[in-house]
């Protein structure tokens, strides 16, 4: 799909200015010179379309190098306001996630193959962008739009598919939303890799997502509270509490729980 025709007119979201500064990220181990260089000196046009071009030949389809300069600068044109309100910039955020987790699908299967991939060597900015994705999630849903926030919170989990924080909100925002069979799935596998590390290594949540491991254990609890689960809801929040002991909210809902 051509650049020009993913971007439509909707206004960036505000939360990405609370995101921890991305603006000095540099693809490590990268081969396409062309694109290094003009990202390097700040032509984030040029090179995203670059880019985008290079997905498009027969040559490089295989490669996931592309994807990530466009991640990358798609997201410094987020941060400009003199080009994200232009068009085709209009939704550089949201494109900045798809391009992402386009980039992270052909890099796994590339590791899958034993050749040379680039995920963990730009581990650090792959990371930043899925806190782009849980703040964009978590806009919609404080608006109550939880079809919405699982759209991003969805981008978020396919930017790292092991972090069960972004697939427990992930899955409650899919029962809130009535998708409950699936919702269900990913809220119990993401319960069961927390039981796992709270048996083991525990859970350390980062500045990257420390707002989806609250959320996803808060807001699946109040749901299983709203539906008379009080039982379960006692055990999640008991697990919340193993892993994250001093964690006030945790300690409130736990009390609120228990009287």
């Amino acid at each position: 799909m051509q650049l020009k025709h993913l971007f439509s007119a909707t206004a960036l979201s505000a939360t990405f200015f609370l995101a921890p500064s991305i603006s000095e990220a540099q693809v490590q181990g990268g081969t396409h010179q062309k694109l290094f260089d003009l990202y390097v000196m700040g032509d984030y046009e040029k090179c995203v379309m670059k880019a985008e071009a290079l997905t498009e030949k027969d040559n490089y389809k295989r490669e996931s190098e592309p994807y990530l300069y466009m991640a990358m600068c798609l997201i410094e044109i987020a941060d400009d306001p003199d080009l994200r309100d232009l068009e085709p910039f209009e939704k550089a955020t949201k494109d900045a996630l798809k391009s992402g987790a386009k980039f992270v699908k052909k890099d796994m299967k590339l590791k899958e193959k034993g050749e040379p991939y680039l995920y963990d060597d730009n581990y650090d900015f792959i990371q930043k962008l899925k806190f782009i994705g849980i703040q964009e999630a978590k806009a919609e849903l404080a608006q109550n739009d939880y079809r919405k926030a699982v759209y991003y919170y969805k981008l978020a989990l396919q930017l790292d598919e092991n972090d069960p924080s972004v697939r427990m909100i992930k899955g409650t925002c899919d029962i809130l939303s009535r998708n409950t069979k699936e919702g269900n799935l990913e809220v119990e596998k993401a319960l069961e890799e927390y039981n796992a590390l709270a048996k083991s290594s525990g859970f350390e949540p980062t500045q990257y997502n420390e707002m989806a491991f609250e959320d996803g254990f808060i807001y699946y609890t109040n749901y299983l509270i709203e539906k008379n689960q009080i039982g379960k809801a006692q055990e999640v929040m008991e697990l919340a509490r193993t892993l994250a002991p001093k964690n006030e909210k945790f300690i409130r809902k736990l009390k609120e729980i228990t009287g």
